[in-house]
């Protein structure tokens, strides 16, 4: 015997016998016809049936020949109440109770797809989308099977035998918790006086490979949900290793027995050692045999918690995937640059303010994201953003100042970055100033050209006004030309564009200094012409004042 064909051995009084014999289209009860075999378990058989009054199709569960007893017909009938009682998305539902026939049958739906043991098996199992299934996808599964083992324990039922085979999984994820027949109330009242109240039984139930301790033990009142809990915590194991959690070393008729005994035991191989080939997650292996303590009250108090523990690894398990591609990230652009690896950048801070979100100061995350900052500022440095690289640079230091070491860091780094931001400023306002002169010295030029040719062509009044402007223009190019003397300074001290651009400035203030003396005398000129209009006037003003008193004396008045 296998560990495969352990897997899906339950404990039952007696071995299969014949199926129930009824012919194929057999009317069965209100309503219903019965037709091909779907399947075979230890107590009974699962058929294809119609039920006629909608019409749909349905299954028939019904007890083999061999099993049918009172006794058998009992536990049938709690099975039936119980999986009718459990009205959830992850359990079957059920429609009819049929006892007008020679054998009781239950009428629930019919569940399409294959069962989960299968899928574990099958490496080219795929999902509805047809992606392989990858180990994400097996969680859910798991997660769906806990949202049902939550509920029943709510209503006070376990259900003691879960496993991969007990799982059924539809082509559109579709996720079903099957074979409700070892179930039972683990406390009182329980939600129908047919269901049993497992503290009065005694005895093993559920499958071998996969039993809780106190199962094996047989003792009805130590059972309880920390019981289902075991099994879900073997299913995870399953998910892991590929395998149940009790196995026989030895494939002989005594294998049954030698995984009871090992079941008993207070170990299990943890899932690294039964699948050293396989990768496995040591925080999903953590979860798993703390689920399978050997002390009930060692494992997670409740489904609930058990379901939290597995989110929280999956939300940390993607929290690293986004760390770890902002790092491979942050490495390239150490070694790098342009428009890519800038854009990388940014997401890999984002990536980083995302963690930083879900678990604050969480510290990988804020050393990255840190990194991500100052090399986004040198990034900025090169682009002459210098605004941009100052913003990075203050908020790599605040976040850096909680973390001494990287705050040492990062201090020796920025200082080197700011002592660029400050020379990258001084040329950002040397080129302006020098550019602000130089449109001044230009202005100058033309501005005295214009006047030069209004003052030839005999326009004095223009010529006046260009004159002004020209003065205008010269006071403003000597406070330019001081303003961009002082920039030099500062900026050429260690800066050999600085110096270039400042003996292009000394050039144009050269011509500044050429034309002044043009002006001077433009200036000499203009003093002139004011004083030849001055005494013009003057001169004008005595004739017409001679020309008056003339006027008024008469022609024969004599002065």
């Amino acid at each position: 015997m296998t560990d495969e064909d352990l897997s899906l051995l339950t404990i039952s009084p007696e071995p299969t016998a014949q199926v129930l014999n009824t012919s194929a289209g057999q009317r069965v009860g209100r309503g219903f016809t019965q037709a091909d075999l779907l399947g075979e378990g230890g107590m009974g058989a699962v058929f294809r049936g119609e039920q006629s009054c909608f019409p749909r199709e349905v299954a028939l569960k019904s007890l083999l020949p061999s099993r049918d007893t009172p006794q058998a017909r009992l536990h049938f009938t709690a099975e039936a109440v119980i999986t009718a009682l459990l009205d959830h998305p992850n359990i079957p539902p059920v429609y009819d109770l049929l006892t007008d026939s020679q054998q009781p049958r239950l009428a629930m739906k019919i569940i399409e797809g294959a069962d989960w043991r299968q899928l574990l098996r099958d490496p080219t199992a795929t999902t509805a989308s047809g992606d392989p299934l990858r180990l994400e996808d097996h969680l859910d599964i798991l997660l769906k099977v806990c949202d049902a083992v939550a509920f029943a324990h709510d209503q006070g039922i376990i259900h003691r035998d879960l496993k991969p085979a007990n799982v059924m999984v539809g082509a559109f994820g579709e996720v079903t918790v099957m074979d409700w027949g070892c179930a039972g109330a683990y406390r009182a009242p329980s939600l129908h006086p047919l269901i049993p109240q497992l503290a009065e039984r005694d005895g093993i139930a559920g499958t071998p490979a996969y039993l809780a301790p106190e199962m094996v033990q047989g003792i009805g009142q130590a059972l309880g949900p920390h019981s289902d809990i075991f099994l879900l915590g073997a299913c995870l194991y399953e998910i892991l290793t590929g395998t149940a959690p009790h196995h026989a070393p030895h494939q002989r008729s005594s294998a049954v027995t030698e995984i009871l005994s090992r079941a008993i035991g207070p170990s299990i191989d943890p899932p690294h050692q039964r699948a050293p080939e396989r990768e496995i997650p040591p925080g999903l292996s953590q979860i798993a045999l703390r689920a399978m303590a050997f002390e009930p009250a060692q494992r997670y108090a409740t489904v609930q918690a058990f379901t939290e523990a597995i989110r929280a690894w999956r939300q940390e398990a993607q929290l690293d995937r986004v760390l770890a591609i902002a790092q491979r990230t942050i490495i390239r652009a150490e070694g790098g640059d342009g428009q890519a690896l800038s854009q990388g950048l940014w997401e890999a801070i984002a990536g980083c303010e995302y963690v930083r979100t879900e678990i604050p100061h969480h510290p990988t995350a804020t050393q990255l994201l840190v990194q991500a900052l100052m090399l986004t500022a040198r990034h900025a440095l090169k682009h002459e953003s210098w605004d941009m690289a100052q913003r990075q640079l203050d908020r790599a230091n605040t976040l850096a100042l909680p973390f001494s070491t990287l705050s040492k860091e990062i201090a020796d780094a920025s200082e080197e970055i700011r002592h660029a931001i400050i020379r990258g400023r001084k040329r950002q306002r040397f080129v302006v100033v020098m550019g602000w002169s130089s449109y001044g010295l230009l202005g100058l030029i033309l501005v005295v050209s214009v006047f030069v040719y209004l003052q030839l062509s005999g326009n004095e009044q223009r010529a006046t006004f260009a004159l002004a402007e020209a003065q205008r223009l010269h006071a403003e190019t000597t406070k330019l030309g001081q303003q961009a003397t002082q920039a030099t300074e500062l900026a050429a001290a260690d800066d050999p564009e600085a110096i270039r651009l400042a003996a292009a400035l000394r050039q144009l203030q050269d011509e500044r200094q050429r034309l002044t003396p043009a002006i001077e005398a433009l200036q000499a000129q203009e003093a002139a012409l004011r004083q030849e209009q001055s005494e013009l006037a003057e001169r004008l003003l005595r004739e017409w004042a001679a020309h008056s008193q003339r006027q008024l004396r008469g022609p024969n008045d004599h002065p």
